[in-house]
């Protein structure tokens, strides 16, 4: 919560969760939207490259800004070949 409130102040900053229980707002209205930048913040396990792939076809975002504790190459194992 607080990298969204710091964006926030200088960007339109959607939060996204994949439990919609933990969304305060209807999602809907901001899937037109481009996605700049996806902010990673979760925590990391097998299934970290997974998901973060998985959020990325999804949003389809410019950039990835992972901000987690990562196991050494993980960035090397998410870049495109």
């Amino acid at each position: 919560m607080p990298i969204f409130k710091l964006i926030s102040k200088v960007m339109p900053v959607v939060g996204y969760d994949i439990n919609p229980n933990l969304l305060k707002n209807d999602q809907t209205k901001y899937e037109t939207l481009p996605v700049r930048f996806l902010h990673i913040c979760i925590p990391f396990n097998s299934e970290f490259r997974h998901n973060v792939l998985k959020l990325a076809e999804k949003f389809k975002p410019e950039g990835i800004i992972i901000h987690s504790t990562i196991e050494p190459q993980t960035t090397n194992k998410l870049r495109p070949n």
